[in-house]
């Protein structure tokens, strides 16, 4: 979505078609039922695209649309934040802390894999619908972000620090 955003402000007289997939149903490469609606496209295979005739649906950008989408990505460039999260508003500026209460709930205070916390924070029920991020690397970012700042405890062996190699847990409570 901020792709698009960007490439309407920056090409202003280009001819852009857009294919709307937000209610299409993709069926899992292994043949599953068509449960991932509203899934990042970027992890959508070709067959699928083909599957769907996905081209067949192009439909030229109008200039109300893209008036709207410049103004949009206008005002997400003068606030200045760190993250653009999708919402059923439409693309919303979010701080570099956004994700910082999801992680912490779900640290525990037995130790688990630091990429166990990361994928439970990437699919997590928010305001009552699943919701999937797709940046583990980011969420992890800001999972040892935490760390440093001393609100979890940390160990790994031989000092490995990557995602699999790390267990983290709340801190123990201090008497």
């Amino acid at each position: 979505m901020c792709g698009l955003h960007a490439l309407v402000s920056r090409l202003l007289s280009a001819s852009i078609q857009v294919i709307d997939v937000a209610d299409v149903g993709f069926r899992k490469s292994d043949g599953g039922p068509a449960t991932l609606f509203g899934t990042s496209f970027s992890i959508v295979s070709d067959d699928r695209i083909i599957e769907h005739s996905l081209i067949d649906l192009a439909r030229p950008l109008d200039d109300v649309s893209r008036a709207s989408i410049r103004a949009r990505w206008k005002r997400l460039g003068e606030e200045s934040a760190a993250l653009r999260i999708l919402t059923e508003h439409g693309l919303e500026s979010k701080p570099i802390s956004f994700f910082d209460d999801r992680i912490r709930a779900r640290v525990t205070h037995d130790w688990q894999s630091s990429a166990r916390v990361v994928g439970d924070t990437m699919t997590s029920v928010w305001s009552g619908r699943l919701q999937e991020f797709h940046s583990d690397s980011f969420i992890y970012c800001r999972l040892l972000h935490l760390i440093d700042n001393d609100e979890f405890e940390a160990q790994n062996k031989e000092d490995d620090w990557s995602m699999h190699q790390t267990k983290v847990r709340r801190r123990p409570a201090r008497r």
